[in-house]
């Protein structure tokens, strides 16, 4: 996969337009789960999981093959072993 300049500026527009990052708790980069660090950071950065909401992130793993542009596919036993680390980790707002 090669990160497009679409999903490049999504991403900055995303980071710049909300105040998550800066008042929230940030998961650091070492208590990622090595596989979801691996796949999502060969694009872009791996986000730490309260970035997004829960919900919100169920929404990005069902939607792999169209992700912002890409097709970020990965197989099932990947795509339900991230979910489920993002639901256990990601934010609750």
């Amino acid at each position: 996969m090669k990160p497009t300049f679409k999903l490049s500026l999504c991403i900055a527009l995303m980071t710049a337009s909300t105040g998550v990052l800066a008042s929230k708790p940030v998961t650091p980069e070492s208590k990622m789960l090595p596989l979801y660090r691996q796949e999502c950071s060969t694009c872009h950065i791996a986000y730490p999981p309260d970035f997004l909401s829960k919900p919100a992130w169920t929404r990005v793993m069902k939607d792999l093959g169209s992700h912002y542009g890409t097709d970020a596919s990965l197989d099932a036993a990947d795509v339900q072993n991230i979910t489920k680390w993002l639901n256990q980790t990601g934010g609750t707002y």
